[in-house]
């Protein structure tokens, strides 16, 4: 019974982690198409958007393929992610405001 109980804990644990990361991977995936679609509605010109977009789709791209690593590397390349997404939003900002 101890063993059962144990394992029934290790398996929930495991749930929730992979539970966390694929929700956090969602919403990064959320903030980018956002993102994504300031820069087509924006003013900037057709250089600066091929540059953003490529950024986009390298993150893009990062995030997809960090579905295939261990946690500890996911939660890595998710900070990443993460503060790269924010320096693209300061940048959207500052051009705006030009």
């Amino acid at each position: 019974m101890k063993k059962f109980v144990k394992w029934l804990i290790l398996v929930l644990a495991v749930l929730g982690i992979g539970y966390f990361a694929y929700s956090r991977r969602e919403k990064l995936k959320e903030q980018l198409e956002e993102i994504e679609s300031k820069i087509k509605e924006s003013r900037f010109s057709k250089n600066i958007k091929e540059k953003f977009q490529e950024a986009i789709d390298s993150l893009k791209a990062v995030i997809e393929k960090e579905e295939k690593v261990d946690t500890n590397s996911e939660d890595i390349i998710l900070n990443i992610v993460e503060e790269k997404i924010k320096k693209l939003e300061e940048l959207i900002k500052q051009e705006e405001r030009k």
